[in-house]
């Protein structure tokens, strides 16, 4: 007996199926994007560039972040690190490595006004002690202090600014890479949380919808002059949805630059998981409600897709529906795992060229869970979206915060 699905079904399906399909393509771009040379006239353009870079606390590869930024391939730039204190614990290796590279400064912030996070506020610090001497035609470049900087970041960051009166700020984007734990194991929610950000990371192109992400981001001195930036920084907890918020209001592009993704450890538990998932989609959908809707509707897409197909097929098999009656949810089962193929394949490749073997091999178990667990993975990724719908509270470097709009933040008292 043939019973076609309601309409309903069919067409979440068709849906899910194109979701998927249009994943594929996205990613075939990424990959042609990421192995295109860079124009010469972005290697030619090499401006006097400051790399701005708060810290906070001494984390392991701390001293390998500030040896890469160091040996960057530039011809003229500084690196600028902001601390909040001298009892921070990254200051005593800060000072050691200053003595011996006189490329890079210190400066102390002081705590943040309850109105402002501490990131912000040491960006600002050091917006305030480098303007006055800064012409507009150098580059201001913010980075995070988790990163792994390879010798041509900065330069391939910089380059596409020549194009000032198109691009307002470049970006890059991190890739996760599962680290051991102290007890020296990989736990499946590092995991899991290198796959959700890579998929992400894969989805960034050059359009006018496109953001800009804290870890790599550079600017030309007189864009954040004209913009008015210290101006959109009061008040805030992120500083690169607001620096996106000014090149909008320029009509300027955010442009990514593929070349510039950088690998950036990950090691957490369950609860740190999604204490950081939920954080960043907090702030996404105080910052980019927009952004945030699409991030739910299209994991819940795939979601819904993947639970209707698989129910509607066992209710076939259990009240002995004819085949034909099987054929729509197989079909769309079928076509969603090619596609689903295809785009692991092609992400692995990603990895490939943008950070070679080692890096390869250290994501293989990723690799492999992110092609054979989509369901899986897809569904936790909901899950930590769904988690930031309620609430505007958040946890940022043991700092609470409340969100009450993009420069309306507010320290809660902790304990």
């Amino acid at each position: 007996m043939f019973e076609c699905p309601p309409v309903i079904l069919l067409a979440l399906w068709f849906l899910w199926i194109y979701q998927a399909f249009a994943t594929a393509v996205r990613h075939s771009r990424f990959n042609r994007r990421l192995q295109k040379q860079v124009r010469p006239a972005f290697f030619r353009f090499n401006p006097k560039a400051t790399v701005i870079l708060p810290v906070k606390g001494a984390d392991d590869d701390l001293q390998s972040l500030v040896l890469g930024l160091l040996q960057q391939d530039y011809p003229d730039y500084q690196v600028v690190f902001v601390v909040e204190s001298v009892e921070d614990p990254a200051y005593a290796i800060l000072k050691q490595l200053e003595q011996h590279d006189k490329s890079m400064r210190i400066l102390i912030a002081g705590s943040s006004a309850p109105c402002v996070s501490q990131k912000v506020h040491n960006q600002l610090v050091a917006i305030d002690y480098l303007e006055p001497n800064c012409k507009d035609d150098e580059v201001w470049v913010f980075a995070d202090s988790d990163i792994t900087a390879q010798p041509y970041w900065l330069a391939r960051l910089v380059g596409p600014l020549s194009r000032s009166s198109k691009n307002g700020v470049t970006t890059g984007y991190r890739w996760m890479v599962p680290a051991p734990d102290r007890k020296g194991n990989i736990s499946l929610w590092s995991h899991l949380a290198s796959i959700c950000n890579s998929s992400v990371a894969c989805q960034l192109r050059n359009h006018r919808c496109s953001y800009a992400w804290g870890g790599s981001m550079a600017m030309l001195v007189g864009t954040a002059r004209r913009g008015g930036l210290r101006d959109w920084f009061s008040g805030a907890v992120s500083d690169d949805y607001q620096i996106t918020r000014m090149c909008r209001d320029l009509n300027l592009r955010v442009y990514f630059v593929p070349q510039c993704l950088v690998a950036s450890s990950v090691a957490m538990d369950c609860s740190g998981f999604y204490q950081f998932g939920r954080r960043q989609y907090l702030i996404t959908r105080v910052y980019a409600p927009f952004l945030y809707i699409a991030a739910l509707m299209a994991t819940g897409l795939y979601v819904a897709g993947c639970l209707t197909s698989m129910i509607y097929l066992m209710q076939c098999l259990i009240l002995g529906a004819g085949w034909l009656s099987c054929w729509f949810p197989v079909s769309a089962m079928v076509m969603v795992l090619s596609c689903n193929q295809i785009r692991s394949s092609l992400r692995a490749r990603i990895v490939r060229v943008s950070f070679g073997t080692d890096i390869h091999d250290q994501l293989k178990r990723t690799l492999m869970m992110d092609r054979w667990l989509t369901p899986v993975w897809m569904t936790v990724h909901f899950s930590v979206i769904l988690t930031a719908l309620l609430g505007r509270t958040l946890c940022w470097r043991n700092v609470r915060y409340r969100l009450n709009g993009p420069q309306q933040i507010q320290r809660l008292p902790t304990g």
